[in-house]
């Protein structure tokens, strides 16, 4: 239940794909409007998959395709909002700082996908646990 309105973050995976699944029966329950959002760079798989997903579930679907130049031209505003110099958090941030600026525009709230990843190995460098309880 929600007073203001949601959306879902839809990033072309299967995590963020399935969060979208079970909540299309949800939103049209409530009659509201449902958001997705997807940003990538022009083309890529993510955005394409994202794209696929939401015209089966027939959201409304927003995209901010970016470029590397637009990315870099927004590295130091995301340093200012992290509040570190960290590497893989300043990569990771980029595409979220694009979602934050698109869905604030549409929606309150977002759903997302994320930790289930983290939750079921699902990066590559998981493979390099030596042992089960590394993992």
């Amino acid at each position: 239940m929600s007073d203001v309105p949601f959306g879902l973050l839809l990033s072309g995976g299967l995590d963020s794909a399935v969060v979208a699944v079970i909540l299309k029966p949800i939103m049209e329950e409530l009659g509201a409007e449902y958001h997705t959002f997807s940003v990538g760079e022009e083309g890529s798989p993510d955005i394409t998959a994202a794209k696929i997903m939401s015209e089966y579930l027939g959201t409304t679907h927003h995209e901010h395709p970016f470029t590397a130049d637009e990315a870099f031209n927004h590295i130091e505003d995301v340093i200012y909002h992290l509040e570190t110099y960290e590497p893989e958090l300043i990569r990771s941030a980029i595409p979220n700082f694009f979602l934050a600026r698109m869905t604030s525009k549409h929606v309150k709230v977002v759903l997302t996908g994320e930790g289930s990843d983290e939750l079921f190995g699902g990066y590559l460098y998981f493979r390099q646990a030596p042992d089960s309880t590394s993992f």
